[in-house]
């Protein structure tokens, strides 16, 4: 690997195989192991403390000249974490970074352009082929997500933990998540969309569903899209009781008139359009769930069609029935 100075990229002088295998050999070949891995360490923190070095580790390395590969690899943090022997404790450093980012916002106005440090923090962690110790990983993530109080930061975050944990550590995850859904409703959103990654059991299954149905009437419009998509998708696999019984507790629940609006300080005259728009993605998200999985068209056609309907409230007053609009493009 050929470190290069300023804003020039690095080089990746061999294979990224063997610069990984290359390392790790030399890492384990020292007399003491564990005192040759703190000294690369020490020198790597202090390295990584140099803001505009490190946005560079966190970029695509270039070939060198006589590669017949691509002329780009993977990013120096990226390559580091495939080396076993050195993982488990250069994300534990990466993970502190994001703290130390968002507490000192000046460090990102060193680095030339519109630069989202966590996300290329975050972006380090997918892809591995292997992680060593993933559990010791996830109780890191859990302590980093109760320091950071940026939301932005936290969502990035909690949208990799899918691709971090082993599969045995689904459930304890969901739970974990679920728990955070009912505390934080900034974070709907990224909460539910890596929830809808994990393999959950079905009695599980039922309690996050329950979790998420509860916050169902009081969740901001704007999160009410990806809320029901989650419920539906959720019941795609039940029998058709179960998801009769899921859906017709989301239909008595879905009340356009008092949910709570996207934001508290957008109180102007647009926000009757805006709801508009989210009346439409919540739509578009039954018709496809209903259009993609039989138990949820037919448990949308016997609700519908029980003389109960759905209604959501116009700007202008007047009610407007959306009982066809739900089910009959798909049933035709």
């Amino acid at each position: 690997m050929s470190i290069k100075n300023a804003h020039h990229p690095n080089v990746l002088t061999i294979d990224y195989v063997v610069f990984q295998r290359n390392l790790s050999a030399n890492l384990k070949k020292q007399v003491d192991s564990n005192a040759a891995i703190e000294e690369f360490f020490d020198d790597l923190t202090k390295l990584m403390d140099d803001i505009v070095w490190f946005h560079k580790s966190l970029m695509p390395t270039l070939n060198y000249a006589d590669s017949a590969a691509s002329a780009s690899q993977d990013c120096l943090i990226h390559l580091l974490l495939g080396v076993d022997s050195i993982q488990t404790k250069l994300a534990e450093l990466m993970l502190q970074k994001l703290i130390i980012y968002e507490s000192d916002k000046q460090l990102s106005s060193e680095i030339a352009g519109d630069v989202n440090m966590p996300r290329l923090i975050v972006n380090q962690f997918r892809w591995l082929d292997n992680i060593v110790d993933s559990k010791k990983l996830l109780d890191t993530i859990w302590e980093v997500l109760e320091a950071l109080s940026t939301l932005d930061f936290k969502r990035e975050l909690i949208c990799c933990i899918p691709e971090i944990i082993d599969d045995d550590q689904h459930s304890s995850v969901a739970v974990k998540l679920g728990e955070m859904l009912l505390q934080d409703g900034e974070l709907t959103v990224p909460l539910l969309d890596t929830m809808s990654n994990l393999q959950l059991e079905a009695g599980l299954l039922d309690e996050v569903r329950e979790r998420v149905m509860s916050i169902v009437a009081s969740c901001e419009m704007e999160d009410l899209p990806v809320v029901v998509k989650f419920i539906l998708q959720s019941v795609a696999t039940e029998k058709p009781e179960k998801a009769l019984l899921v859906i017709s507790e989301l239909r008595e629940k879905l009340d356009f008139e008092n949910f709570v609006p996207p934001s508290s300080s957008e109180q102007t005259q647009t926000q009757p359009a805006g709801s508009r728009g989210c009346e439409c993605l919540i739509l578009d998200a039954i018709k496809t769930s209903a259009c993609f999985f039989k138990v949820v068209s037919d448990a949308w056609f016997k609700v519908t069609t029980a003389t109960i309907v759905i209604t959501c409230r116009r700007g202008d007053g007047s009610d407007r029935n959306l009982t066809g609009a739900v089910v009959s493009p798909c049933r035709r």
